[in-house]
C-alpha cells in the first residue's frame, strides 16, 4: 500500500490549474509539474481507518 500524500494547491491561482493532470505528474519542467507541492501526511493522519 502506497504511503498517503497531501497536494498542496496555495501557489496556484486559477482553479483549473488544480486537476492533477498527466502534465502535472508526469511532465518534468511543465508549470504544472514544477507548481504542484506534495506533502507528507502526519503520523496522526496515517492510523485512519
Amino acid at each position: 500500500m502506497l504511503p498517503s500524500v497531501e497536494m498542496d494547491y496555495s501557489g496556484l491561482t486559477d482553479l483549473r490549474d488544480r486537476l492533477f493532470t498527466y502534465e502535472a505528474k508526469y511532465v518534468p519542467g511543465s508549470r504544472l509539474y514544477e507548481t504542484h507541492m506534495t506533502v507528507s501526511v502526519t503520523k496522526e493522519h496515517e492510523n485512519l481507518p
